[in-house]
């Protein structure tokens, strides 16, 4: 008939092959050495440096925290999710995650790698505003450096979201690691900061960026690891000192 499937696509048969060949199956790979995570192919850096950064930082911070009573184990928003190893491990502390990734390769990842319910992803980047921009990668090896840059004018884009349209509660952390797109993102954040009052982990926080939480209340109580710094409302900061 006219409206079959040969009809509608008469070269049903290389389209099919095409996509086949452009799958993202084709460029990434089971690593066993890390809970069997769907990882891409060509990234040779990123995990190691992943996993040292969360086990030797992240995570002892997370259990101080939550030990001294500052933060609650309710929900985290975490962005960029990249493949997914942050949102899986944050379900041994928190109840929801809410984690936010452009990239199209690596949330192909995140999605295979976080399957949990309570883990909900959003393939769109984070902002000031809502609009829209284009993800690229710095480095074939790292993508865990990929950025995203305004694209106004681009053909092939992703959404970019104001976290505060999404209206969220009963958030106890927010962290950020967004290659330089962190003081926009806060910026988009600010009703939600205020609401849930979080601690907050933010990658290379600028002095623009501490500036911007010290409106909010927020001080800077540490840097964690190579690049993390975690702030917390000054009102518990001597609680957290004392926890130590």
């Amino acid at each position: 008939g006219i409206l079959s499937k040969n009809n509608i696509y008469p070269n049903r048969l290389s389209w099919q092959n095409n996509m086949l060949q452009r799958s993202y199956d084709n460029y990434t790979a089971v690593r066993e050495d890390i809970s069997n995570m769907t990882w891409p192919k060509h990234d040779k850096f990123t995990l190691n440096i992943i996993v040292d950064d969360y086990e030797k930082g992240i995570k002892p911070a997370i259990e101080l925290l939550q030990k001294s009573g500052i933060m609650k184990n309710r929900g985290v928003i975490q962005a960029g999710g990249h493949c997914g190893l942050y949102p899986y491990a944050f379900t041994e502390f928190f109840d929801m995650i809410f984690t936010f990734e452009p990239n199209a390769l690596s949330f192909h990842c995140l999605v295979n790698n976080c399957q949990g319910e309570n883990i909900i992803k959003m393939n769109v980047a984070l902002g000031k505003s809502t609009g829209r921009v284009k993800s690229f990668s710095v480095a074939s090896n790292n993508t865990g450096m990929n950025q995203v840059k305004d694209s106004e004018n681009d053909v092939y884009y992703v959404p970019m979201i104001a976290l505060d349209s999404l209206a969220l509660t009963d958030i106890d952390l927010i962290e950020l690691d967004l290659e330089g797109y962190e003081y926009d993102a806060l910026l988009g954040a600010k009703e939600t900061i205020e609401r849930n009052k979080p601690v907050l982990i933010i990658e290379n926080a600028t002095d623009e960026i501490k500036q911007f939480l010290s409106t909010l209340g927020y001080v800077e109580w540490k840097k964690i690891n190579r690049l993390d710094i975690l702030f917390v409302l000054e009102s518990d900061l001597e609680l957290l000192n004392k926890s130590q």
